[in-house]
């Protein structure tokens, strides 16, 4: 249901955002996406069979991405898969035995969320470090708390928090996946297809 809810909600969130920028119900449907984004990185995380390979799907799925990213919302601003793949990497630092690969890549991962132009930044770090080592409803206050402290001026990005009180419960129904090839290629595949849409309108 999960990998379903997110493709969905993103799309209305982008349709929304490129064709219908007045009209605010698009994008309070697609704040449920990135947490259900990061939430299911966790999950990819802590069961995948080789993480070097999920590693690397990863990085090249947002090098795929960046140029449709850019060309749709015309901004020189990092995908999301960037974010997702740099919490990734903290994810792996936090669990090394090593005291010096944490204090070198935590904080370095950390301040490029931070200081960059990536899309939820330091945000998106932080509602993946929740679903990582936060499981209680606790961890939908402190959602809700870093919504304030990034996006207390974007009112409509609250709308992500009660999404956090469905994930911590799991309550959702075990349903079939998406297809894998769907799953890894939705990404840069709608956002290219949004973008031709766009241009065939302009013409």
């Amino acid at each position: 249901m999960w990998q379903w809810l997110a493709m969905i909600t993103m799309t209305i969130d982008h349709i929304g955002y490129v064709f219908f920028p007045n009209d605010q119900l698009w994008r309070i449907v697609g704040r449920i996406a990135f947490p259900v984004y990061a939430y299911l990185l966790v999950e990819g995380y802590k069961h995948t069979r080789n993480l070097g390979a999920y590693m690397l799907r990863l990085f090249l799925l947002f090098a795929v991405s960046q140029i449709p990213y850019m060309a749709l919302f015309r901004t020189q601003e990092i995908n999301v898969i960037g974010t997702l793949f740099l919490a990734l990497v903290v994810l792996w630092a936090a669990d090394q035995p090593k005291v010096w690969l944490k204090a070198l890549l935590i904080p370095a991962c950390s301040a490029v969320l931070l200081l960059l132009d990536l899309d939820y930044g330091l945000y998106g770090l932080i509602l993946v470090l929740i679903y990582r080592y936060i499981r209680s409803y606790v961890g939908v206050a402190l959602h809700a708390a870093a919504t304030f402290i990034f996006y207390n001026y974007v009112p409509v990005q609250y709308f992500s928090v009660p999404v956090s009180f469905f994930l911590l419960s799991e309550a959702a129904p075990k349903v079939r996946r998406a297809p894998v090839w769907l799953w890894r290629s939705f990404y840069p595949l709608h956002l290219t297809v949004l973008w031709l849409i766009r241009m065939g309108i302009q013409q």
